[in-house]
């Protein structure tokens, strides 16, 4: 399968989940990702359009909200993608998403083609 590549930031003020997401990224996708971490949210806002595709988003990060910094993230660069995360495991899936070159979206869940079979 053909895999396009990401410049993923991990923005997140504690370093263990930083390493640990990273470690996972690379495990996972190799040099598919350039993986980076920002400890700092004036950081994180001035340069986010040069520093990533994808953010990994903290839910309380450096004692802000995550939904807020979401949200300006956007405002700044409305082609950012932003996962907020809890857990590695969400991560891992959502990236393995993004990387994955489809000619065409597919419908992935049994309800998904249900709910389109029923509008047909």
């Amino acid at each position: 399968m053909e895999t396009k590549s990401l410049k993923v930031v991990i923005a997140a003020d504690n370093a263990l989940v930083v390493n640990g997401l990273r470690h996972h990224l690379e495990n996972n996708f190799g040099k598919t990702l350039t993986v980076s971490a920002c400890y700092d949210v004036r950081l994180l806002l001035k340069k986010i359009t040069a520093l990533a595709d994808v953010v990994l988003l903290d839910y309380f990060f450096d004692g802000i909200n995550g939904e807020v910094l979401r949200r300006k993230l956007e405002d700044i660069n409305p082609d950012i993608k932003v996962i907020m995360h809890s857990s590695r495991q969400d991560v891992i899936a959502e990236i393995k998403e993004m990387t994955e070159v489809q000619p065409a979206r597919m419908l992935h869940s049994q309800y998904s083609q249900n709910l389109v079979h029923s509008y047909l």
